[in-house]
């Protein structure tokens, strides 16, 4: 009779256990997150932008990461950012010259704009928080799917790098 109870407690624990994992297989497949430093900044949601739908004239394609989801119209506070963008006609595989960039913390969404919060890198001329190196990369790109991986080393030699893998939402026009 023990060892039956064994059996039976053990069946128990790995089919809770081969539960948990397949729970947790969805939560993981967007991986993502912008190191600055020494602190990591999870980015689980990835957003692409064509600015010109209509032909095939180039235009800025942006991409975005963020740790929130940014669709909800107005987000109080929060918002730890990524954005770039570039001067293409599609969203192809290879590395990208970069025409913006930024990296904002704690920002707000409102009416459809990111709004406030701490620059930690940024492209404008008049700021401290410039690049002087810009490496920003799309390793696969499909209907659904984005990898990329990036790294800025900014003027005071802090070094920011980060990647993302996983789904992307398409918010072109």
């Amino acid at each position: 009779m023990k060892k039956l109870n064994l059996i039976i407690g053990f069946l128990i624990a790995l089919s809770i256990i081969s539960c948990s994992s397949d729970d947790n297989k969805e939560e993981s497949q967007n991986q993502g997150g912008i190191l600055i430093g020494n602190i990591y900044y999870d980015t689980p949601y990835a957003y692409i932008n064509d600015e010109n739908t209509l032909n095939s004239n180039p235009s800025d394609l942006a991409v975005i990461l963020s740790n929130k989801e940014l669709l909800p119209d107005n987000i109080d506070s929060g918002i730890n950012i990524l954005y770039v963008d570039y001067r293409g006609v599609d969203f192809e595989v290879g590395s990208k010259d970069l025409l913006n960039y930024r990296i904002t913390k704690n920002a707000s969404r409102v009416n459809g704009l990111i709004q406030g919060g701490e620059r930690l890198l940024e492209d404008n001329f008049n700021s401290d928080v410039n690049a002087t190196q810009i490496n920003f990369k799309i390793n696969s790109i499909s209907s659904t799917n984005i990898d990329v991986e990036f790294s800025f080393t900014r003027e005071d030699g802090l070094l920011i790098s980060g990647s993302y893998s996983g789904t992307y939402v398409n918010v072109s026009d």
